[in-house]
């Protein structure tokens, strides 16, 4: 799977039959790294539009950035599953949403939290994925 990785971001394009087969795979590693499902969102857009397998898809900075993210999960991955199955009597419910430009909000539990971005995740242009993450780690974390 490293190797598929490596080879991948070395390239510039690549066909949508690799994206398929590399995203078969990883949606399979999300059976264990649930959250792994973020960061498989901007390697399925690519897709988007392209149904021939030959064709070519020119890898976006965010694509390779997702890839990446992946990279160094399966480098440093310790064989131990990241969801926790436990059989509780109460309903969870988080609510959170988050805006590049501006912040994000979160509601848990009867309490709220909502907060601006600092400036230069404004300005450095921060992934989505990881600013629809940071709510619910706040959460966890207060």
């Amino acid at each position: 799977m490293m190797r598929t990785l490596t080879d991948i971001l070395q390239r510039r394009k690549v066909t949508v039959r690799d994206i398929q087969v590399l995203l078969g795979h990883l949606n399979f590693a999300c059976r264990v790294v649930w959250a792994g499902r973020t960061f498989c969102r901007r390697l399925g857009l690519a897709l988007a539009g392209r149904e021939l397998p030959h064709h070519h898809v020119r890898l976006i900075a965010g694509v390779k950035a997702d890839l990446r993210m992946w990279g160094m999960f399966f480098k440093h991955f310790n064989g131990i599953p990241l969801q926790y199955w436990q059989v509780v009597d109460w309903d969870v419910q988080i609510f959170s949403d988050a805006a590049g430009g501006s912040g994000f909000g979160v509601y848990w539990d009867g309490k709220y939290c909502a907060e601006s971005w600092p400036v230069s995740w404004t300005r450095g242009g921060r992934s989505i994925a990881f600013l629809e993450l940071f709510p619910l780690i706040v959460a966890v974390c207060v």
